[in-house]
């Protein structure tokens, strides 16, 4: 088994969740570099054919679906992302994982060699995770699209996508950085004492 795949920790995770806190701990515990990949989204699907800018606006202005206008570009930017021959922290956007059938089966079967895939969720319950994560505001997010946000993050949860993907789930609820964090340490080490067959 390719080492990436034993020591690459794959973080997922509605919106809101605390991916990124948790993701850069993580790093930096393990001394990892960190793949931001919301971050990197630009710079991907400048290279993408199909790709345009102006579309995604308009349909943003228009409040249109731009989980499904994204839906391509992101599942052709993880395949290529957990192509990188470093082992890395990945923080994934609460949509990167979340696809229609034909597109999941590809996310999937890039996540399937990885051992460290890790669901990051409020509580078993769903309606108690989408009432923590319901934003009455959010930087970035213009007042107006918080409901079609509010209502894409639900639509995240109620996916079951995550849970297909995922090695481990930890709820955060009653839970600090801290512990979330050491939760999923601890299982991680764990891991690394087991040979894979």
């Amino acid at each position: 088994m390719n080492n990436k795949h034993k020591t690459s920790i794959l973080l997922i995770g509605p919106m809101g969740v605390g991916k990124t806190t948790i993701s850069e701990a993580l790093a930096l515990h393990y001394g990892l570099p960190l793949v931001d990949v919301d971050e990197l989204r630009k710079e991907y699907y400048a290279k993408m054919p199909g790709y345009s800018r102006e579309e995604m606006h308009a349909i943003y202005a228009s409040g249109g679906d731009l989980h499904a206008y994204f839906e391509p570009f992101e599942t052709q930017q993880v395949e290529m992302l957990l192509e990188l021959e470093e082992p890395a922290v990945f923080d994934f956007g609460g949509g990167h994982t979340i696809k229609s059938e034909g597109y999941f089966k590809r996310i999937y079967d890039a996540f399937l060699p990885y051992e460290n895939v890790v669901l990051l969720a409020i509580s078993p319950n769903l309606e108690e995770t989408i009432e923590d994560l319901h934003f009455a505001h959010r930087e970035g997010i213009d007042t107006q699209h918080l409901e079609p946000y509010n209502a894409m993050n639900r639509k995240f949860i109620e996916s079951g996508c995550n849970e297909k993907l995922a090695k481990i789930v930890v709820y955060r609820k009653g839970k600090t950085v801290e512990q979330t964090l050491d939760e999923i340490i601890a299982w991680v080490d764990q891991g690394k004492n087991i040979e894979t067959k």
